[in-house]
């Protein structure tokens, strides 16, 4: 060691005369340091290995890349992508500390929905062309659970695409009255069942994070499957206690308590709508933007009917009401139908498609005072008042429209 040392200090003594072999020291250790570094760093990155491995097959996408969103409470998050390969595989390698859900796409429209958990490997096998209905899963019970409500609806709403285009047809063609009724029992004995469905699942998996998918699946934009708040309770209390820290259990627990104060709020309407005289006036915009009050048609007997453009029960619905109106306008009816539409130029096309010639209303911001003053909970929904204001029907719907109408208007 003396010996080296004193090498050195021989080196630098003379430096003036040993540029190059310091040059070539400085280097090499230089070099040494910087392969040392790069050691230390692949042992560290080695060290923190994922704890959540999402890996399978994708049959017919050789070459193709497969995406890895993180779903947020608000929207998607870009996690990973990579290269399907010649054998079908890929995989994903995830640190999560809480279940979180998790969309693996190959295609915007064509994706599958998964909720993982740390130590777990899910497995999934699919097919590149039907990836989001053609898949299995493992390793994820959770994640089987959402396959499995997912694909329930998928085929309901199917159900109620074909009685929609068979109702049209009907509409467009016989204007079979008795055809038309069968349609809409048929599309609301659909909707019970898928609505069972989900409500069961939640109820026999309140500790389930699937639970979360299935409370806020929806029919269509603006209606929900399941609207059991008591259900909604469960499941909120019972995740939150086990994953308090889940940013998705946070915000279905604060979604709960909202509602949990709304149905205060209804029941307390509701109980001064059955020991009031007349209903609540309703004074909304109409679709010319002229203020229309529900006050003004005192004297007549009117149909309050809540609606929206972008549900397809309102828009079923909506041809039996046009038959109603033009048999029983000249007795004395009126329609005032207050859309819970947040989007005009839909409310707009609605109203011009389904040739609703009568008074509609709605602020495009839902219409929430006057859904809450009529404990309006789905849609279609409506109310028939008699000529002095006073709620008389409720609920009217196929046959039973008719029905009531004929008798008050003789």
């Amino acid at each position: 060691m003396q010996r080296v040392t004193k090498v050195f200090l021989n080196l630098f003594a003379k430096e003036e005369n040993n540029q190059p072999i310091l040059k070539h020291i400085f280097t090499m250790t230089l070099k040494r340091i910087l392969f040392i570094i790069m050691i230390i760093a692949t042992f560290t990155a080695c060290q923190k290995k994922s704890n959540l491995m999402i890996k399978g097959t994708i049959t017919g996408g050789k070459g193709e890349k497969v995406y890895l969103y993180k779903l947020r409470i608000n929207g998607q998050k870009a996690v990973d992508s990579t290269k399907i390969g010649g054998d079908g595989a890929f995989e994903f390698g995830c640190d999560v500390s809480t279940p979180t859900f998790y969309l693996v796409k190959v295609a915007p429209t064509n994706f599958i929905t998964l909720v993982g958990d740390s130590l777990q490997t899910i497995e999934i096998n699919g097919s590149y062309k039907n990836f989001s209905t053609d898949y299995t899963i493992k390793g994820s019970e959770g994640s089987q659970d959402i396959r499995d409500l997912n694909l329930h609806l998928m085929q309901t709403k199917q159900e109620i695409a074909k009685l929609q285009k068979e109702y049209n047809n009907v509409l467009n063609g016989s204007k079979n009255i008795q055809e038309l009724t069968r349609i809409e029992n048929e599309f609301q004995e659909v909707m019970k069942k898928q609505t069972a469905f989900s409500t069961d699942f939640v109820r026999e998996h309140p500790f389930s994070m699937a639970s979360v998918i299935a409370l806020y699946q929806k029919f269509d934009y603006n209606e929900y499957v399941i609207k059991d708040l008591q259900i909604m309770k469960t499941a909120a209390s019972a995740l939150a206690a086990i994953y308090p820290d889940s940013k998705h259990v946070q915000a279905l627990h604060d979604n709960t308590l909202r509602l949990i104060n709304k149905e205060r709020n209804y029941k307390m309407n509701n109980l001064l709508k059955q020991y009031a005289v007349n209903s609540p006036d309703i004074e909304l915009p109409d679709n010319n933007g002229k203020t229309r009050k529900l006050s003004s048609f005192r004297g007549k007997y009117v149909l309050i009917q809540f609606w929206a453009s972008t549900d397809n029960g309102s828009r079923i619905q909506n041809a039996i009401l046009r038959q109603n109106y033009q048999l029983f306008h000249k007795k004395g009816l009126e329609i005032y139908q207050v859309s819970v539409d947040t989007n005009k130029s839909s409310w707009l096309n609605a109203i011009k498609e389904d040739k609703l010639n009568w008074t509609n209303v709605g602020d495009m911001q839902g219409s929430n005072q006057a859904v809450i003053n009529y404990n309006v909970q789905m849609i279609p929904y409506n109310y028939l008042l008699d000529p002095e204001g006073n709620i008389i029907a409720k609920n009217l719907i196929g046959p039973e429209m008719n029905k009531v109408l004929s008798k008050v208007l003789k």
